[in-house]
């Protein structure tokens, strides 16, 4: 699945525009990508697990 098949997923599974679920998709990544460059790990069950792949 590439982003515009998620974004399509998304779109139509909230029953949101496909706008709104790159929004949301952005929102999310920029929090992920936010929260392992300082040093913390983000678990979301069912989904996956984010860790910084720098050596500590």
């Amino acid at each position: 699945m590439n982003k515009p098949e998620l974004l399509e997923k998304i779109a139509t599974n909230a029953d949101i525009s496909k706008a709104s679920a790159e929004r949301v998709l952005k929102v999310v990544m920029e929090t992920v990508i936010k929260t392992v460059s300082k040093g913390d790990n983000v678990q979301l069950v069912g989904f996956g697990t984010f860790k910084s792949g720098k050596p500590t």
